[in-house]
């Protein structure tokens, strides 16, 4: 048997619908017509497939550029291997001997983020989590581009604190018994006008 490396079947993972708990056999080689799996083109190489059982039903990424540190799963692998075509032997697992900085990519935008994450946890950004704008994350809040400010007029003015007002209401003015309520209001300068504890 030579010793030869794998080779660059596809730089792009291979969604295949998996069935639980059936047996596969995942070319290991890039040499198999039947990509992802395998044909026995390994034969003769000191290359064997990687047998594996789906966990569960469903959708996976299976690896096609042969790179992977995770076989026979795609770990993104492919993006490092730009300046390699098909067919060309696999670059020596150095790839994996670092482990890889997390780069965002059109598929996964948020991958860093998720990285970072698993690695700090909730040290960074505090016991409650992402706190920007109110907890809601920025990917969901509205870009200034898609914001149009019109400028009025207050009908009235705002008064100053020490003008006094009125507290009174009245819930149904134009009903035969109009319900009148004169409580005392305690305003906060919390945002929106929040009540005051002692309220």
């Amino acid at each position: 048997m030579s010793a030869v490396p794998p080779l660059i079947a596809k730089k792009i993972p291979a969604n295949i619908q998996l069935e639980k708990n059936k047996k596969y056999f995942w070319c290991s080689c890039g040499r198999s017509k039947n990509q992802p799996f395998c044909d026995g083109s390994h034969v003769g190489t000191n290359l064997s497939p990687k047998e594996f059982i789906a966990e569960s039903t469903g959708k996976f990424s299976l690896c096609q550029c042969k790179s992977t540190g995770n076989p026979p799963f795609c770990d993104g692998s492919h993006t490092k291997l730009a300046h390699l075509e098909v067919g060309d032997p696999t670059p020596s697992q150095t790839l994996h001997q670092t482990v890889p900085s997390a780069v965002p990519t059109p598929e996964e935008p948020t991958v860093a983020r998720i990285h970072e994450l698993a690695r700090d946890g909730l040290s960074k950004l505090g016991h409650h989590g992402e706190m920007g704008s109110m907890g809601v994350p920025r990917a969901e809040l509205p870009h200034w581009d898609d914001i149009q400010i019109l400028t009025a007029q207050m009908a009235n003015k705002p008064l100053l604190d020490d003008v006094p007002v009125a507290t009174s209401v009245t819930i149904g003015p134009r009903a035969q018994k109009p319900l009148s309520l004169d409580i005392p209001l305690f305003v906060s300068d919390m945002s929106f006008g929040a009540l005051s504890e002692e309220a």
